[in-house]
């Protein structure tokens, strides 16, 4: 019998992603990452469906679905040989069309349950010119995932034969997470989520009523050079790092809008500490939390490196069993319900792509992306960091019974005018002042 064909449970990283798209339902595209890779010239179809073939054989979670049994998700795994990808021609740019591809194969959402996480397309052109369109569910692969996936795609298309050294699969992860050693990292994990749940007043805790309005969550996006060059100057000053600045100052504006001198926050772990883990093409990524308290004479530079420290130690216990996560916070309460939510978030993506769904990010100065009611959704405030070639992109996605729909843009430039305010700042006010001039009431 395949080891394929024995039932292990999903592993933490598809249960915690598994969780989020079951909230957005029909919205759950929203989690779809597009990616477009080159191909070499005169590549056949065939070799392309060869290409796809070895690389989802050698990676099980491109091919993973998640089976419900009673109260349980397992793992089935389908065969390699049963991946479709559909092939394009075109008389036109190759990219142009694979990435429309892609964002087509994106558009709608996977169901777990009936189809393989990953769609597949060859684009290719009578000149010669191929690409291969991804559409990749956060279920299938997380940033680091997929550029671990790129990367071999990308060997295996300049030389069918590159030798693929052992990887990690998601069947070893689930059973690796079934050790003591597992066991203790969630008993840190609850007592990390149950510390900083306790400082956290209910009224930020709380999820409004979910009206049913179609536009309720909305996303802008704002590209900044001048940011990195900030913050960099912070992060070399305090020993700490580019997204330990900006989390800072974003601590500071949620502070400001919640009338506080603290904020909560979750953060997303990546998760990669060993070395079995950095060559693991699956999720990983998982929610933490932290909490951050702080006085308005306090230096800038020692909240940045006091931020610093919180995150790398929030980071440490952001591996656990989400269930038991979630049945012991509820127990705490007196309740069977899921863990208190800390509704502000705060995602250091820098090496992913841009593009993390259907149309990617609207910069600033067009129109926003309007995404949808999602009302299982708990989450208020989302803000993400992530590179770009000519310096760093800011992504802010807003749940409008919080802030104004009309305010959220203000709300992204005061972010930006802060951390830039912050090279020269002397104390947390100095920032908060910025903050509040650009973001007024």
């Amino acid at each position: 019998m395949s080891d394929e064909l024995i039932p292990v449970p999903l592993t933490w990283g598809q249960r915690a992603i598994l969780g989020t798209i079951d909230q957005l339902g029909s919205g759950g595209d929203y989690f779809n990452i597009l990616r477009v890779v080159p191909l070499p010239e005169y590549i056949a179809p065939a070799q392309i469906r060869k290409l796809v073939t070895t690389v989802t054989t050698e990676n099980s979670a491109l091919r993973t679905l998640a089976l419900r049994s009673g109260p349980h998700l397992f793992q089935h795994t389908v065969a390699p040989e049963t991946i479709r990808v559909e092939v394009y021609e075109t008389g036109g740019n190759v990219l142009a069309r694979a990435r429309a591809v892609a964002a087509n194969l994106a558009a709608a959402p996977i169901d777990h349950a009936a189809q393989p996480p990953v769609r597949w397309a060859a684009v290719t052109s009578q000149k010669g010119e191929a690409a291969l369109a991804i559409a990749a569910s956060h279920f299938a692969v997380d940033a680091y995932a997929l550029a671990l996936l790129v990367r071999r795609v990308t060997e295996l298309a300049a030389d069918a034969s590159a030798e693929q050294c052992s990887v990690w699969q998601p069947r070893a992860q689930a059973l690796q997470e079934s050790t003591p050693g597992a066991a203790v990292r969630t008993s840190r994990a609850i007592d990390r989520w149950k510390r900083v749940t306790g400082q956290v007043p209910a009224s930020a805790c709380c999820v409004p009523d979910k009206r049913d309005r179609p536009d309720r969550f909305v996303e802008w996006s704002l590209d900044s050079v001048d940011m990195v060059a900030a913050s960099t100057r912070v992060a070399t000053r305090t020993g700490s790092s580019l997204a330990s600045v900006v989390l800072a100052v974003w601590c500071i504006a949620i502070g400001v809008l919640d009338g506080r001198s603290a904020a909560s926050m979750t953060l997303i772990s990546g998760n990669r500490v060993r070395e079995y883990e950095r060559r693991y093409v699956g999720p990983m990524a998982q929610d933490t939390a932290m909490c951050v308290e702080w006085s308005a004479l306090l230096a800038f530079d020692d909240f940045v490196s006091q931020v610093h420290r919180e995150a790398l130690s929030a980071y440490a216990d952001g591996k656990y069993d989400p269930e038991a996560l979630a049945a012991s916070l509820g127990a705490s309460s007196g309740e069977v319900r899921p863990p208190r939510k800390i509704l502000t978030f705060f995602n250091d993506a820098r090496g992913q792509p841009s593009h993390m769904s259907t149309t990617g990010a609207s910069p600033l100065a067009g129109e926003p992306r309007r995404l949808g009611a999602w009302p299982m959704l708990d989450l208020a405030r989302f803000l993400m960091l992530q590179e770009t070639p000519m310096g760093c992109r800011l992504r802010l996605l807003v749940d409008t019974e919080y802030v104004e729909d009309r305010r959220v843009p203000e709300l992204l430039l005061a972010i930006e005018n802060a951390v830039i305010a912050g090279a020269e700042a002397r104390t947390v006010d100095d920032v908060r002042s910025t903050f509040s001039a650009r973001f007024a009431e």
